[in-house]
């Protein structure tokens, strides 16, 4: 049986984990964040088949713009890689991760950038690629707009979603060629990065 872990909010994770559970895999749903150690150590290292992760509700802070801008980021995007940390010790060597994007902004006065969020997702994909190598972990980063049957049946067959011009990047292999192991000896071994 697929076991699989599902983080986001809990609207978007119920409906997901429904459809996942009538696909006949045995799903762990987190949708209170500060839980999620408890539900990992929970998995025997390396033996998780899927982790699906998806946005949460936010509802940015702040007296300046700035400020909400950072609330966001930290609390969304910047959030993600913290659980992708926590999970990558349970994931198996041909797990299949999907990142489902959505983070976007409650107030119409915070700026927003919808490339930069889907570029980060696919920071977040590689990184998670490259933690994992030389496993053979596949990483898709969708967009939110799939509804949870499609998701599920990716998640589990890698059977990219029907009749749907959705985004959809399947990121286990590099573009360039590069290998993840010499990826992420690049990226680990960068001594200074200027943004």
């Amino acid at each position: 049986m697929t076991t699989a872990l599902v983080t986001g909010s809990a609207e978007r994770v119920e409906g997901l984990a429904a459809a996942l559970g009538v696909a006949g895999a045995e799903v762990v749903s987190v949708t209170d964040l500060d839980r999620l150690h408890e539900a990992v150590e929970a998995f025997h290292p390396g033996s998780l088949d899927c982790y699906i992760q998806l946005p949460m509700v936010l509802r940015p802070t702040g007296d300046t713009v700035v400020s909400r801008v950072r609330n966001f980021l930290e609390g969304g995007l910047l959030a993600r890689f913290r659980l992708a940390e926590t999970v990558l010790p349970a994931l198996s060597a041909d797990a299949r991760v999907v990142l489902v994007g959505g983070h976007t902004p409650v107030e119409r006065t915070v700026p927003d950038d919808q490339a930069a969020r889907v570029a980060f997702l696919d920071v977040l994909a590689h990184a998670i690629r490259a933690d994992k190598a030389p496993a053979k972990v596949r990483v898709r980063v969708l967009d939110h707009g799939l509804d949870a049957d499609e998701i599920a049946r990716l998640a589990l067959t890698g059977e990219p979603p029907r009749g749907r011009s959705a985004r959809q990047r399947d990121l286990a292999v590099d573009a360039a060629g590069m290998s993840y192991q010499d990826w992420r000896t690049e990226v680990l071994g960068l001594v200074s990065v200027e943004f």
